[in-house]
């Protein structure tokens, strides 16, 4: 575990509530709200490649399957080639900067969750490769269905329980309401809350999101939480931007991308060394 220095809090403005959802508390009724015995007051985590498997090799093995069960006349290995330009287009212009590279522009007038982008991806490949889009929806829902049934990286379970211990816990992700609570429910997780973009109608690493996240606990100063995520530009440089700690996890080893222009709180391997940042209450921004 290696600490490397942030960039400091300032303070953010209140968020409205509504985009949370409350249903997935961890108190259930009449027993009152855990305090945190620190000054850590929340501990906020990615989903998907930080507590749940998200490999991008996987791809190829669901189109195979996509192909297969619904009978497109292609081969797999095509569809995805042509799917993926058009999602990864998605990817980078859902990202809203200004002028200046800051991560503060207004967002569009229209928010297009996961859902929809892949229905866009299909369509315009399919279009590309002259194939009947009538298997389109079904291949959604195979989507969704492999995301739902998402394995967990054997050190969360262990890790979230020492955490929710300590302090509050909350999943802040980018993903779509249906898969994301699926996967959570797959696995028997809970959570105080569970924020996505699809709620928050704004994807990570836009300030809102994160915003969000903090006012849900009632949190007014950014650095009485702490942020954890495997995405260098929406896990760590989004939260840092509103001063919110950062922690990357980086299960593979990977080198800090040269064109981020942050680096981490800390760097973990896994996510029990959250569980020795939390204890040890040594983060710089305490």
């Amino acid at each position: 575990m290696h600490h490397r220095p942030g960039q400091g809090a300032h303070a953010h403005p209140r968020c409205s509530r509504e985009a949370v959802d409350e249903r997935w508390s961890v108190n259930p009724p009449g027993r009152p709200r855990r305090r945190s015995r620190y000054r850590l007051r929340a501990v906020l985590l990615d989903a998907y490649g930080t507590l749940f498997h998200y490999e991008p090799a996987r791809l190829s093995i669901l189109f195979a399957a996509i192909v297969e069960r619904l009978n497109v006349p292609i081969d797999s290995e095509i569809l995805l080639q042509h799917w993926r330009v058009h999602e990864t287009a998605f990817r980078q212009s859902r990202v809203w900067l200004t002028d200046d590279g800051e991560w503060d522009a207004p967002p569009p007038d229209q928010f297009t969750p996961y859902r929809e982008a892949w229905r866009n991806a299909f369509e315009l490949a399919s279009a590309e490769l002259s194939l009947d889009p009538a298997y389109i929806p079904s291949a959604i829902k195979m989507i969704y269905e492999d995301l739902k049934g998402r394995g967990m990286y054997r050190d969360v379970q262990p890790a979230l329980e020492a955490l929710r211990a300590r302090v509050p816990l909350a999943i802040v992700s980018n993903a779509d309401h249906e898969y994301l609570h699926g996967t959570i429910a797959t696995h028997g997780l809970a959570f105080d809350h569970v924020i996505h973009s699809e709620g928050v109608k704004i994807y990570k690493p836009h300030p809102r999101i994160f915003e969000t996240a903090l006012a849900a606990f009632g949190i007014d100063d950014p650095s009485h939480a702490i942020y954890v995520g495997d995405t260098p530009k929406e896990d760590i440089h989004g939260p840092q931007g509103i001063g919110i700690p950062a922690v990357w996890i980086n299960r593979a080893g990977a080198d800090w991308p040269s064109d981020i222009p942050t680096t981490p709180d800390y760097e973990i391997s896994s996510l029990l060394g959250l569980v020795d940042i939390v204890a040890s209450k040594t983060l710089s921004a305490l």
